[in-house]
């Protein structure tokens, strides 16, 4: 590209570099996007003033994520830029709900960014959007062959033994193949390891790098991704270490689900200790339990959001608490219960992380704020004895928060087909 703009390869020479006779590509040049007048199919797209980038034909791809409450979408064309989000209202109990209601709100969202999409010229090749796929994250473990484990879903149809990436497939009229379900917690993974493979330090990355998502929400729960470095390619030179990053998955694919661990009883005791009964740390049945029968002595029970709602105002929707806590993280209500939560957090991070020597862990989900981060910081640094500490940060901005998960489900699609 540089030999080109700088005139020192002109187009002659190119043709004879890649052994391509220039009749042939006079011939192929309108549908290539290669003349002035023609669009073509813009596999490439070289409008931009010294940058190249993937146009319209290398495709589109749509990700969408499931929560508690939230249901979001994104249309990510294959430079993993945004090009349409979508944000339901928030529904407290949708996952309890049957499958038919989730499948109609995904089904709307999906709408939503393709229409939007559609709006858009430049997205589109011979007047229809390029779509390689749907991607859905899910808020709870799924199986090989994409059923969902535990009770996260909650209603008893979700266990009927169709995959969930057949029921959108069949719920939105599309090809199976273009259907995609994975676990929101790896999905995540996938987009932070697209966004540090993009960053210009990658270049000098000489080994692989683990990098643990740890998302705090209603849930809890950690999706791990090796980051591999720059790949030396012998057709193609440098290339970014995506592609051969490797998500741990596990032999069932459940690596990651920490929040299912048995609590640490003692440390709760030693944090509620000196504190009145309705200060202290209060357990919620976890989601990997039924209601008839449920649990309440895992570290969700007492590190997810609705146990810190029920510990901050008990007599208030959970949904309404949280908001407060997000926008005042620091305040004397909230500093406090955000501590405790890290403290935990952290504490039952101290074996896996020690096992594991991972590079960096990227916290986010609702309560990816910044005092849980410096409780973990503070419990991990007294017991690392040597090598390098783990680097936590945060999600911080808003918008890259919300749509971390959805953005991953639609990387996995451009990484299989694109990348």
């Amino acid at each position: 590209g540089r030999r080109i703009s700088d005139g020192s390869l002109n187009r002659k020479q190119f043709l004879e570099t890649i052994a391509v006779d220039d009749g042939t590509l006079r011939s192929a040049a309108g549908a290539l996007g290669a003349t002035g007048d023609s669009e073509g199919l813009r596999f490439f797209d070289s409008s931009q003033p010294g940058k190249i980038a993937f146009g319209p034909s290398a495709g589109l791809a749509i990700g969408v994520s499931i929560g508690n409450q939230s249901l979001r979408a994104v249309l990510l064309d294959a430079n993993g830029v945004s090009r349409a989000t979508y944000a339901g209202n928030g529904i407290a109990g949708q996952l309890e709900e049957p499958p038919e209601f989730l499948l109609s709100r995904i089904q709307k969202a999906v709408g939503a960014v393709v229409a939007e999409g559609l709006k858009r010229q430049e997205l589109q090749v011979d007047g229809g959007l390029p779509l390689l796929g749907v991607s859905v994250a899910w808020p709870g473990p799924l199986t090989r062959s994409k059923l969902p484990v535990g009770n996260a879903l909650a209603h008893h149809s979700w266990r009927h033994g169709t995959a969930l990436d057949d029921r959108v497939a069949n719920h939105l009229h599309i090809p199976g193949d273009r259907s995609h379900a994975m676990n929101d917690l790896p999905a995540a993974a996938i987009a932070v390891a697209y966004d540090q493979t993009m960053r210009r330090d990658h270049l000098h990355q000489s080994h692989p790098r683990l990098t643990v998502i740890m998302r705090i929400a209603a849930g809890v729960g950690a999706g791990m991704v090796v980051v591999e470095p720059p790949q030396d390619d012998a057709d193609l030179g440098m290339t970014s270490g995506f592609g051969k990053s490797v998500l741990l998955g596990g032999v069932d694919h459940h690596s990651g689900e920490i929040g299912h661990i048995p609590a640490n009883l003692n440390l709760i005791g030693d944090l509620n200790a000196g504190l009145a009964e309705a200060d202290r740390l209060v357990p919620r049945p976890c989601s990997c339990a039924p209601a008839a029968d449920p649990e309440f002595g895992h570290l969700e029970s007492y590190a997810g959001a609705l146990a810190l709602a029920a510990r901050i105002d008990p007599g208030r929707p959970p949904d309404q608490v949280i908001a407060e806590v997000v926008a005042d993280p620091e305040g004397d209500l909230h500093r406090k219960p955000l501590e405790d939560l890290g403290t935990l957090l952290g504490d039952a991070l101290v074996g896996p992380l020690a096992m594991l020597n991972p590079a960096s862990i990227a916290l986010t989900g609702t309560l990816a704020l910044a005092p849980v981060a410096r409780a973990m910081r503070t419990v991990l640094g007294k017991v690392h004895h040597f090598g390098t500490t783990p680097a936590i940060s945060l999600l911080e901005d808003p918008e890259e928060n919300k749509f971390v998960r959805a953005r991953g489900a639609a990387l996995l699609v451009l990484r299989r087909h694109v990348f």
